[in-house]
């Protein structure tokens, strides 16, 4: 079925993708496959998503070794903070970095997990408070831009933060750091 929609203000544009896939049965119930298509499909997305507030802050290209290094701030509210040891809270992220070409397919990926310590239970500071994250990507030739996807395993709130070609290119090169 074709369905049309439009807006009354011509100052707003319409962004949908085509078609629709019913999800398979099987694929409710592992949460690491279902984890990783909510990341594939936030990506190739040209949609912002704000439920986690992300921005990229420094960008390293290690031409050496064909990747970029981002550094990315990752604000936190609205992030499922939990109690750990000595006064201390926990959480946890999922970031998905990929490359991608001019039609959004995606041509190189990495994700990882990431599990963030803060030195308070204190609910309004911990809401206030920000966190880095450092991820590194493969960037190939076909690369138009840099999307990174944030997730969390509890809540499913999603945020994201784009690079363009030219951003990168404008980065600053250092060798690639040993393993």
């Amino acid at each position: 079925r074709r369905i049309r929609v439009s807006v009354r203000n011509p100052n707003l544009q319409v962004v949908t993708k085509t078609g629709y896939y019913a999800p398979e049965k099987e694929s409710d119930q592992d949460p690491r496959r279902r984890s990783m298509v909510e990341l594939s499909e936030a990506a190739q997305s040209s949609v912002p998503f704000d439920g986690l507030n992300l921005s990229i802050v420094r960008v390293v290209r290690h031409p050496d070794g064909g990747t970029a290094e981002l550094t990315m701030l990752l604000q936190s509210t609205n992030l499922d903070w939990e109690a750990a040891e000595n006064g201390k809270s926990a959480t946890q992220v999922e970031v998905g970095i990929v490359s991608l070409d001019r039609s959004r397919e995606i041509v190189a990926s990495h994700r990882q997990k990431f599990t963030i310590y803060s030195n308070t239970q204190d609910v309004a500071r911990l809401a206030k408070s920000a966190n880095l994250l450092t991820m590194t990507v493969k960037v190939p030739h076909l690369t138009k831009s840099l999307r990174a996807v944030v997730t969390t395993p509890g809540n499913g709130y999603l945020g994201t933060a784009e690079l363009d070609r030219r951003e990168l290119d404008a980065a600053p090169d250092e060798p690639s750091p040993t393993p």
